[in-house]
C-alpha cells in the first residue's frame, strides 16, 4: 500500500487553521491589527489549499464510480452542514447574537445559497464539487492521455464557462489547475533544498507584493509568485522534517481538514457569548482569538470522533472512520 505524503496533510492543516482564525469577529484593542493579518493571510491561504487539492486530485478508475466517491467525499457533507449553518444563523439572529453572514430572509433565497451561491467556508466544498464533476465529464469524452493538450485546454474551458455562470470564481479554478499540473509535472515529488538563498527570495517576494499596490489582486503575477514560492517551501519543509512535532501537529489536523471546515461555523458561532468574559481578562483581544481558534479545532476534532462512534460517517462522509487519530 502507498505511503500517504505528509506534505499536502502538513499545508492542508496550516490553511485550515488559518480559515478558522479568518472566520473569527475580532474584538479588543488589536482587533484592527488582527484585521490586517487576515487581509495578508487571504492572499494565500485558500490559494495553497486548492493547489493542493489539485495536486490530489486524480482520475482513475470508473466514471460512475469516481463521481459517486465525489458526491459522496464533498457533495453530501456540503448539502448537511451548509444547510445547517443556514439554519444555525436563522436560530442565532432570533436570539440576537449578531454574525457577520445574515441568514436568508426566504426559502428562495435558501436555495439560491445552497446551490448556486453559498457563503462562509462553504464555497469551497461547493467549488470543489463543481470543478471535479466537470473534470470527470470531460475525461468521459474519451481522452485516454491526460496531458493531452486538448484536454487541458478543455479544462480550462469549462473553468471559464463555470466562471462566467459565477458558480465558481475563475481565481479558484486556476489555483486548483495549477496544482493539477504540478502533480504532472513533478508527479508530487517536489522538493527544494531550504536554503538561506531559498529564503531570501521568498521574502523578497513577500516584502515585494507588501509594498505592492496589486497585491491584494486575484491572479496578480505577485500574488501567482508568491503562493507557488511558499507552496514549494511548505512542501519541502514537511518532506524534510516529517519527524518534527511542528509538522507532525498541523499535518494531523490537516489530515481531518474536512472534518474542521464542516464543523467550524458551529463551534465559532457557539463560542461568541464568551467575547465579553475574555475581553475583561485580556482587553487586546488576542486570547479570545487563541482560545476560539484552539478549541473550534479540537471541538471539530471530537465531533468527528462521536460521528464516527455514532456509525454517522459512513452516511455523511462516504467512510466508517472519518476522524483521522494522531501519530507521532
Amino acid at each position: 500500500m502507498q505511503q500517504r505524503l505528509i506534505s499536502p496533510d502538513f499545508i492542508k492543516g496550516i490553511c485550515i487553521i488559518l480559515m478558522v482564525y479568518g472566520h473569527i469577529s475580532y474584538i479588543g484593542e488589536y482587533s484592527s491589527y488582527q484585521q490586517q493579518i487576515k487581509i495578508f493571510i487571504y492572499t494565500f491561504h485558500m490559494p495553497l489549499f486548492l493547489i493542493v487539492s489539485g495536486i490530489l486530485f486524480h482520475f482513475n478508475g470508473q466514471f460512475k464510480e469516481r463521481v459517486v466517491k465525489v458526491l459522496q467525499r464533498i457533495g453530501v457533507p456540503y448539502v448537511i452542514f451548509f444547510s445547517l449553518y443556514l439554519l444555525g444563523l436563522f436560530l442565532v439572529k432570533l436570539i440576537g447574537i449578531p454574525t457577520t453572514n445574515p441568514p436568508p430572509d426566504s426559502f428562495s433565497n435558501v436555495i439560491y445559497s445552497l446551490f448556486l451561491s453559498p457563503y462562509g467556508g462553504f464555497w469551497f466544498l461547493h467549488s470543489l464539487l463543481l470543478i471535479q464533476i466537470s473534470i470527470l465529464v470531460i475525461k468521459l469524452l474519451k481522452f485516454e492521455d491526460t496531458n493531452n493538450f486538448y484536454f487541458l485546454l478543455s479544462i480550462l474551458l469549462i473553468m471559464l464557462f463555470l466562471s462566467q455562470l459565477h458558480l465558481v470564481a475563475f481565481h479558484t479554478s486556476i489555483y486548483f489547475f495549477i496544482g493539477m499540473l504540478l502533480s504532472k509535472i513533478t508527479n508530487k515529488n517536489i522538493d527544494i533544498k531550504v536554503t538561506t538563498g531559498f529564503l531570501f527570495i521568498l521574502l523578497f517576494t513577500l516584502i515585494i507584493i507588501l509594498s505592492s499596490s496589486d497585491f491584494l489582486k486575484s491572479l496578480s503575477n505577485f500574488e501567482i509568485i508568491w503562493c507557488l514560492l511558499l507552496f514549494i517551501f511548505l512542501w519541502s519543509l514537511a518532506k524534510h522534517y516529517q519527524n518534527n512535532l511542528l509538522i507532525i501537529i498541523p499535518n494531523w489536523i490537516g489530515r481531518n481538514s474536512l472534518s474542521i471546515l464542516c464543523w467550524h461555523s458551529l463551534f465559532i458561532v457557539a463560542m461568541k457569548p464568551l467575547k465579553g468574559i475574555l475581553l475583561n481578562l485580556d482587553n487586546s483581544g488576542l486570547s479570545y482569538s487563541a482560545f476560539v481558534t484552539i478549541m473550534t479545532i479540537l471541538l471539530s476534532l471530537f465531533a468527528a470522533i462521536i460521528m464516527d462512534k455514532l456509525k454517522l460517517s459512513s452516511f455523511i462522509f462516504g467512510t466508517n472512520k472519518n476522524y483521522q487519530q494522531f501519530k507521532h
